[in-house]
């Protein structure tokens, strides 16, 4: 595999992890506030960052 295919692939299973990432926020934004709930936004938030 040339590197423009391995690089194509990485970035779209990056930008899959992306998406997951996003939809795991929209879950925790429609939970009750919570200690856990806010730490749980932080990992998300920072495994996004992460992946930007």
């Amino acid at each position: 595999m040339n590197g423009f295919k391995v690089l194509r692939a990485q970035i779209i299973n990056d930008l899959d992890n992306i998406r997951k990432l996003l939809s795991e926020a929209d879950d925790l934004v429609k939970r009750e506030e919570s200690n856990i709930n806010i730490r749980a936004g932080g990992s998300v938030l920072h495994d996004f960052y992460t992946g930007v």
